[in-house]
């Protein structure tokens, strides 16, 4: 898990306490698969290779599920659906628009190896002027500092963020790029574990869980249209 992504997963050392979507998510299945959760902090970077390694068992990390990711891991999902958004300062009416964002001659800040900086990558010097960070919350507090104009990545990411800072908010209706699905990252060749982690979640999904943790967490402005049709079958084990 990660340590530092508000309404997703974040880790209070004093109490600690975890909270957060992932986090319910991980203890849900913990509990309907009578185990007892054990949380390693990973960064984003740090998933792919812990999952190789064998650190982990599973990793649920708003892991996008992608066809790069999979020649290397496998997942179970997806469980949410988002796209790229952007966050602003509140009372910054500058940013309305896709158009605002990428003409506007704005600095926008976004994570190295993001989708968002792929996405925003053609327009850095063109319309705007791209600022690249290692982590999401160093977007965040150059934005807050008012040294960027802007913070791009997915949009519940985002969301979390605002709820936890109440001097940004989410640019609502402004969403761009391909839509990106959560999954919950296996290591490769994990077809049976993947099969019954899929019938878990389609309880999770169908039985009011996921409505529940989301509300609680995000509460974003259009909840169903982050609730995924269906879920993808399973990769087959190489014999």
């Amino acid at each position: 898990m990660t340590t530092d992504h508000p309404g997703w997963s974040t880790f209070e050392p004093g109490p600690n306490r975890r909270t957060g979507f992932d986090i319910a998510l991980a203890e849900w299945l913990g509990n309907r698969l009578g185990r007892d959760v054990a949380f390693l902090d990973l960064t984003l970077a740090e998933r792919i290779e812990a999952l190789k390694s064998s650190q982990v068992q599973m990793v649920i990390s708003t892991f996008s599920m992608t066809d790069e990711r999979r020649k290397e891991i496998d997942f179970a999902g997806p469980y949410m659906v988002t796209r790229q958004g952007v966050l602003v300062r509140e009372g910054d009416e500058r940013i309305r628009t896709h158009a605002d964002l990428i003409g506007g001659d704005r600095n926008v800040c976004v994570a190295r190896g993001t989708t968002s900086e792929e996405q925003l990558r053609p327009h850095d010097g063109k319309g705007l002027t791209l600022t690249v960070e290692t982590a999401l919350k160093d977007c965040l507090r150059r934005l807050v500092d008012g040294q960027v104009d802007a913070f791009s990545t997915d949009q519940l990411v985002l969301r979390g963020f605002a709820r936890s800072t109440p001097a940004t908010r989410v640019v609502e209706g402004l969403t761009f790029g391909a839509e990106e699905q959560y999954g919950i990252g296996l290591p490769d060749q994990s077809r049976q574990q993947c099969d019954l982690l899929t019938r878990h979640l389609r309880t999770f999904l169908n039985e009011g869980y996921w409505g529940d943790f989301l509300e609680r967490e995000l509460q974003p402005e259009n909840p169903v249209a982050h609730k995924p049709l269906k879920l993808d079958p399973c990769e087959n084990a190489t014999p």
